[in-house]
């Protein structure tokens, strides 16, 4: 994506960090050149500090400072504008002429495709951009600062703003990893400042009315209320209070809530006398001359950084979440089985293929024995899901990351009677103690309560040199997982292949020809497009080479000859239950690894298969469905 930042200012200098930390191509500009200059030099100062912070989604400044380009002419602009651009970020002052000129200018030199976003802290949309041809693309996206480590971003359309500019630009800025909030319709002082200027109210008039000295009032949020809001928002907060949520909280306390607000008044009627007695007790603590109050704002960014830095560990935190669609057969997969069959004739001896009838998918109960998934069958409307990457797994610093699968598929906005996660994966350290592989087989409820929990990991005990495999009970994995996400409605079609192939052609080239790769390999010839399945297969016979994930080691792994001395290799032996997930490439190089399995077994194997080793033996048979769409959360890339 191509965005040009208008102004370098601080916010303009704080979305450039943002947008290219998100792999975006940034053009800023300023008429200003010394601008640009200083506000360079800034953008390196806070890349630098965001790293020593973990900060930057395994990247480096320099990585994401080369995606950064200054203009400093009206005519360079145009260019840039010409050449295509996807978004506009308009960070001027906050003045409603200068406001409007600009949008006029860019309503005639913006790509019609083009979403515009102003930066504006309390001035709504409607005012500057009522004379614009294109008003129905412009919004205002207002940040909170710094929003580099503070993600708020709050999205308010005109009344003219069509609502899918409103949605692309909520689920854009996520993407961005900043957290969206919309509007439903434009209100003075949005929603961030009208919760805040009620609060400054009625702290000022706790001071003028000499109830409390300012420095409790600051304790009394620091110390109380913000230790809550710094994770969980006034609703959920009262929502906790009362032994049954909300409506029990206000019938407990709703009499005494009206009381002192009618003796509040909710006043506004400060005077200057207690403006300056506030601004005393500060002036008394640090001085705004001699670097005093820069001081302090560094004091409070770095608490902030700590802050951000510590959330990233929360198992359910909020996710940098990116869609990307797939393409489906449009001929109820007929073409594609035959490409897949085709493909697996050229490396099997024995190969049966069909598209399973609808009538028949029911019938079919994975559930029950040999196959143990969680669920009757793979479900439908299916999303091929990756949380995090190998990088999480590659380098140290993302060792300590884990997802909470609940959360997200809360955050999918997934809410099905029955929805079916299945996939391989590293189990979650702070479940299991040590590292080790996963395999994710789990149905969950309209509320993403887990109902039932066919879960394995497979781990290799320092004591031991051979792997175990254990139950696990938890519904959060470690830093690299792959789901595939289903919704079981008995009700709906869904498009399903069985596949059962038996003896392998040729005992050379194993690993490019294993079961999975080769399924892979027929989906890209078959389709131009991104395509996906997910499944369940079976190893009835024969041996295969897989490894299992030893603990991490205390250093960064980057090479692949690191990686596969560090693995710990094992011939395990049929049957096998593999969970399977299969993506036909890397869809805009966002990071996607393209093939993943792990299996699990009645006789207590457990691994991440590689490709079998007994040519003339190996029996494999399994059924997998179509993906509807793909989902990228929290890549490190």
């Amino acid at each position: 994506m191509r965005i040009v930042i208008i102004g370098s200012g601080l916010i303009g200098r704080c979305w450039s960090v943002i947008f290219a930390r998100a792999k975006q191509d940034v053009f800023l500009y300023d008429t200003s050149s010394s601008m640009l200059d200083a506000a360079v030099v800034e953008i390196g100062l806070q890349l630098a500090q965001l790293h020593r912070f973990n900060l930057l989604f395994n990247q480096t400044p320099a990585d994401i400072l080369i995606r950064i380009q200054t203009i400093d002419t009206i005519e360079k602009l145009k260019e840039v504008f010409q050449q295509g651009i996807d978004h506009v970020q308009e960070c001027i002052p906050e003045d409603v002429p200068i406001k409007t000129k600009l949008f006029l200018q860019l309503d005639e030199i913006v790509p019609s495709n083009a979403l515009i976003a102003s930066s504006s802290s309390c001035i709504m949309p409607s005012k500057f951009t009522e004379q614009m041809k294109t008003r129905n693309r412009c919004i205002v996206a207002h940040p909170i600062n710094p929003p580099t480590t503070i993600p708020l971003v709050e999205i308010v359309g005109a009344p003219w703003t069509d609502k899918e500019f409103v949605d692309l630009a909520v689920e854009r800025y996520r993407s961005f990893g900043m957290e969206p909030i919309r509007l439903k319709k434009e209100v003075d002082g949005f929603v961030v400042n009208r919760l805040q200027y009620a609060i400054l109210s009625s702290a000022l008039q706790l001071v003028q009315d000499d109830i409390v000295e300012p420095e409790d009032v600051d304790r009394a949020i620091t110390h109380g209320l913000a230790c809550r809001w710094s994770f969980m928002g006034p609703f959920q907060t009262i929502d906790l209070n009362a032994p049954k949520g909300i409506n029990d909280y206000f019938s407990r306390y709703g009499s005494s809530m009206q009381r002192v607000l009618t003796d509040m008044n909710f006043p506004s009627d400060w005077s200057q006398e207690t403006v300056e007695k506030v601004d005393k007790y500060f002036r008394s603590k640090y001085s705004v001359e001699d670097n005093g109050l820069d001081d302090k704002k560094l004091w409070r960014d770095q608490r902030l950084l700590d802050l951000a830095k510590h959330k990233q560990t929360y198992s359910d935190r909020d996710y940098r979440i990116v869609h990307y669609p797939l393409s489906i057969p449009n001929d109820q997969g007929q073409s594609m089985i035959q490409a897949i069959e085709n493909e697996l004739k050229q490396v099997y001896k024995q190969v049966k293929i069909r598209l399973v009838p609808i009538d028949e998918i029911n019938k079919i109960d994975l559930s029950a024995e040999p196959w143990n998934l969680a669920a009757s069958n793979l479900g439908n409307n299916g999303i091929f899901c990756q949380l995090g990457g190998p990088k999480n797994v590659e380098f140290k610093q993302g060792h300590s990351i884990c997802f909470d699968i609940s959360s997200v598929l809360d955050q999918l906005h997934i809410k099905n009677e029955q929805t079916l996660v299945i996939g391989p994966g590293a189990a979650d350290l702070n479940q299991v103690l040590i590292n080790g592989e996963l395999v994710v087989n789990m149905t969950l409820d309209q509320y993403n309560k887990v109902i039932t929990q066919r879960s394995y990991s497979s781990l290799v005990p320092e004591e031991k040199n051979e792997p175990c495999q254990n139950l696990y009970e938890s519904k959060t994995c470690g830093p690299f997982q792959h789901l595939m996400i289903s919704s079981i409605d008995h009700k709906k079609s869904s498009i399903v292949i069985e596949i059962d192939v038996h003896e392998r052609l040729s005992d050379e080239h194993e690993e490019e020809n294993n079961f999975i790769s080769v399924i892979r390999r027929s989906l890209k010839q078959y389709s131009k497009e991104p395509i996906a399945l997910g499944g369940i297969f079976r190893i009835e016979k024969g041996t295969v080479k897989a490894h299992v994930m030893p603990d991490f080691l205390n250093e960064d792994l980057t090479t692949k000859e690191q990686v596969d001395q560090w693995l710990k290799f094992y011939d395990m032996h049929a049957p096998l239950n593999c969970l399977s997930v299969i993506l036909s490439e890397d869809i805009n190089n966002a990071g996607f690894r393209c093939e993943h399995s792990h299996f699990f077994s009645n006789h207590g194997q457990a691994g991440h298969y590689h490709f079998d080793i007994t040519p003339k033996e190996i029996h494999y048979h399994g059924y997998f469905t179509v993906c509807n769409e793909a989902v990228m959360v929290d890549s490190p890339v």
